[in-house]
Order: C-alpha cells, then structure tokens, then sequence
C-alpha cells in the first residue's frame, strides 16, 4: 500500500496541476485484535492523509467521517453544500449534533424553513433497474392448486422492467407476488374483477414505495 501511494503522488506531481488527494479507510481491518493492540486510537477510529501540492496549510484533528468533505472545502476555500457550511461553522457548539438533526429533518421530511418553505430540489424519479416498469396486458389462468372454493386463479402481469422488488398492487393494495421474469409477474390464487386498477410497485427491503407504473385498468380495451 505504501508503494502504491508513492506511485500514485508520483504521477500526479508530473501532472503539474493544482491537486488535493484524501487518504482513509471507513474500517479497521478485518483482523483478530483488540483495542489493546492499537496505539493511542479505538477499535472504531481510522487515520486518515491528506495531501497537496499547493502548500495549503492542513491542521490534524479528529473528525467524523461525515465531517471529511466540509474540512477539504474549508482548505480550499469553497462554501459547499448547505450541511457542509453549517459543519464548518457549528462544530465547536454544544448544539452542533442537534442543530444537524434538526436541518436534516427539515430538508427531508419537514417544511423546508430552511429554503423559505420551497424545496428548491426535484424530487428523483427512483427505481429498482435500469428500464421502466410497464404493464402491457394483465389476464387470468387456472391455478394448479385445487381448492374448493372459485379464488383458485392466478392473476398474469405481462409487461417489463420487472424484478425481485416488482410487487403487484391491486386496488391500492400490495399483493404477495410470484417474480417469474423480467417480463412477467403473478398473483396467486387472488380474482380480479373488471374495473379493478392495478399497478406494480417497486418496494425497497423497508417495505418503502419508491415507484410505480401507471394505473392499468383491468378489462379496459
């Protein structure tokens, strides 16, 4: 590793551009130790480098990693993003950690006081994949298990863009889904009715919605 940084410093000097490069690890190696065996840090602290070419002035400190972005933005002189600001300025308060949470909570789930109540982010149009998700025909067949009463079809989603997080929703309800393929999805031993509206949903492991096709409705020509 250290020879690999040496070449790595190497190249970019015979660049001769203005250059900062940050150096750390996220963990400690995954080796059988204890904090007895580490000098003068915690089994949950790393170290961490940075180098210039700009005879900038860099002082050791410890640091969250979180923090690591806002103190390169503070070595060059660049106002960044408006967390990385608040870093810069309210880490030395004792309401540092709760004035954080308190705009992480207002720039995501709150009113957006911060921007005079209107976000001036768009909201990303999030998916499981790389292709939209689309309905193109939905139709039942006969289940192949024998029960006495008439539920016993199953309900066919033909379209693409599906996956394991593709789930069938049927009149605003999640159904249990069979992930057959990328172009199909079945519902097991459910009716559907003319009328009903159906949609497939991309559920995170949270049980999240983060999107969803457009409404089909079932028996429309």
């Amino acid at each position: 590793m250290d020879q690999f940084i040496a070449n790595l410093i190497s190249s970019i000097e015979t660049i001769n551009e203005p250059t900062i490069i940050v150096f750390y690890g996220d963990h400690q190696p995954a080796l059988s130790y204890d904090e007895t065996d580490l000098d003068g840090i915690s089994l949950y602290e790393t170290e961490y480098v940075i180098w210039n070419n700009m005879n900038l002035e860099v002082d050791d400190e410890n640091l969250a990693a979180y923090q690591l972005s806002s103190k390169i933005n503070d070595i060059l002189g660049i106002n960044g993003g408006i967390m990385e600001q608040y870093q810069g300025l309210e880490k030395d308060n004792s309401t540092y950690l709760q004035g954080m949470q308190m705009l992480q909570y207002d720039m995501l789930y709150g009113k957006n006081y911060l921007f005079e109540e209107n976000n001036p982010f768009m909201v990303a149009d999030m998916k499981f994949g790389i292709k939209d998700i689309v309905i193109e025909n939905v139709y039942t067949e006969e289940s192949n298990i024998e029960q006495e009463n008439s539920d016993t079809s199953e309900i066919v989603i033909s379209g693409q863009g599906y996956n394991e997080f593709s789930q069938v929703e049927i009149n605003g309800k999640l159904e249990d889904t069979e992930y057959v393929d990328f172009y199909t999805l079945k519902v097991l031993n459910k009716k559907v009715d003319i009328g009903d509206i159906i949609t497939v949903a991309q559920v995170g492991e949270d049980g999240k919605v983060v999107g969803t096709t457009s409404d089909f409705l079932y028996g429309s020509k």
